[in-house]
């Protein structure tokens, strides 16, 4: 299995062969699988059908130390690059955080207006750790929701437990199947 380096660095895909499909298995900096433990974040392609998540990868660090929730990132993200047969998706969100003290608390919104913090929620992430980064990520799986029409601006919010103390988020996965 190959392991390429994202544009940002930090974040790689492993891509390989199973039984036939192509898939790519996003893995942190040590080529750990991002994802709930057991359950690794997979994207699988199927010749001719479309893809089966689309999402993104950012490296790059962003804060808040609002008390309220608020816009740290947007992207837009094909739908229409899924496989036509997904009519539900789940949102998947694995990210680097650090707080201190008191949580921190993440969501990824789809659609509403650009650079502000408003859409549906699709996941959410609540994290407690203080003082430096852990090296394992954090991960967040939303419930299953209808699929977004076109393509849409994703978001990515957060906010800070108590006002004025920051809160950190990096190394942010998204994906959508």
């Amino acid at each position: 299995m190959a392991h390429v380096a994202d544009d940002e660095g930090g974040l790689t895909v492993a891509k390989g062969k199973w039984y036939g499909s192509q898939r790519s298995v996003l893995v942190d900096h040590n080529q750990d699988p991002l994802g709930i433990v057991g359950n690794p974040i997979v994207a699988v392609v199927i010749s001719g059908a479309g893809v089966r998540s689309v999402g993104f990868t950012r490296g790059l660090e962003y804060v808040t130390s609002l008390g309220s929730e608020e816009l740290l990132y947007q992207e837009t993200v094909d739908f229409p690059a899924l496989d036509p047969s997904i009519t539900v998706v789940r949102c998947a969100m694995t990210a680097l955080t650090r707080q201190a003290p008191g949580p921190g608390v993440y969501f990824i919104r789809v659609g509403g207006t650009a650079g502000i913090a408003d859409g549906t929620i699709f996941a959410t992430l609540v994290t407690t750790h203080n003082g430096g980064y852990v090296s394992t990520p954090d991960a967040a799986i939303g419930p299953p929701l209808p699929r977004p029409v076109g393509a849409q601006i994703v978001k990515v919010t957060g906010a800070s437990g108590v006002p004025g103390v920051l809160a950190f988020i990096k190394a942010t996965s998204v994906s959508f199947f």
